[in-house]
């Protein structure tokens, strides 16, 4: 889900050690597999969130650039832009932000999110389009 080697060991760490500091007042009702499966992925999930306002900053470069050629002389606060993309990625349907945020924020492969989320390349790409089509008119066209 994340392409950096050394935030998955981490975050691996992190699961066992909190795994082991717990280990006498835990209540697991899976087995110790499925829970720690499920702990990485918890874990995973919520670097992937700390980790989007970077991501989201690198967006906004690309956006100022489509509102640069767009709209000569009209300067965008950064603040602002980064709220308008914001609103418009929490407008996606699920999926189609979830695809997105892991092809631009986390550099996934189309075939490594197919993989992931169990669905096509072509049902990736289509979301993907679909995605940056509606930034593009969102940031072009801001209500």
């Amino acid at each position: 889900m994340i392409n950096d080697t050394d935030a998955a060991k981490d975050i691996v760490q992190n699961v066992f050690l909190r795994f082991w500091q717990m280990k006498g007042n835990l209540l697991i009702e899976t087995t110790a597999d499925a829970y720690l499966y499920k702990s990485v992925i918890n874990e995973t999930l919520g670097y992937i969130k700390k980790h989007k306002r970077s991501a989201v900053t690198a967006l906004n470069i690309e956006a100022n650039n489509v509102a640069g050629n767009n709209h000569v002389g009209h300067e965008t606060d950064g603040r602002e832009l980064e709220e308008e993309i914001n609103k418009l990625l929490a407008q996606l349907p699920p999926k189609c932000q979830q695809v997105f945020l892991l092809s631009r924020f986390e550099n996934m492969t189309y075939k490594e999110i197919a993989i992931t989320l169990n669905i096509s390349a072509k049902t990736v790409e289509h979301h993907i389009a679909k995605a940056l089509s509606f930034l593009r008119k969102g940031i072009q066209n801001p209500h």
